[in-house]
């Protein structure tokens, strides 16, 4: 008895939940076959809104037999469109055939997803060599620090007596 659809608009997810039945279960979106590795951690990344206030489950299980949630989250959606972040271990047995899910099911409102990413877990760092430089008034003064990242970052200066200049790195 359940009805619901699935598009892609504007590259953006859409689940149309005419009729989401009872259960979060009842409506499902599933991609297969996904390696999830015992002891590895996990993100689940994504933007997500719904026409209304509801919940979502978003998570990873086992594809067959009892359908085990590996990590599941519920996660409450508004109108308005927000990132959403979590980080989860892989405590069962390593699984190479499992399952990525969100369900929709259990309510009548639309959500709308979009970025959705399932990755082993980055540790993220920037680390800047001092807090504060004091440059000389001097014309052609210089000074340098450095800057360790395993991620993009962008350095900017809104003076225009100062040019920032990257060297190395």
């Amino acid at each position: 008895g359940t009805q619901a659809s699935f598009s892609i608009e504007n590259n953006s997810l859409v689940a149309n939940v005419i009729n989401g039945g009872t259960n979060p279960w009842d409506v499902q979106y599933i991609q297969q076959n996904i390696l999830i590795e015992r002891g590895k951690t996990y993100d689940i990344l994504f933007d997500a809104s719904s026409t209304q206030t509801r919940t979502i489950n978003i998570g990873v299980g086992e594809n067959t037999g009892d359908y085990v949630g590996y990590f599941i989250k519920n996660i409450t959606l508004s109108s308005t469109m927000q990132t959403y972040i979590f980080t989860a271990t892989m405590t069962n047995a390593t699984d190479s055939v499992a399952r990525f899910i969100i369900e929709f099911g259990g309510q009548n409102v639309n959500v709308n997803m979009d970025n959705i990413i399932l990755r082993e877990h980055i540790e993220l760092y920037l680390a800047v060599s001092t807090n504060s430089l004091i440059i000389e008034a001097a014309a052609n003064s210089q000074k340098t620090f450095d800057i360790t990242s395993n991620t993009n970052w962008l350095l900017a200066s809104a003076q225009t007596w100062l040019t920032i200049s990257r060297d190395k790195g």
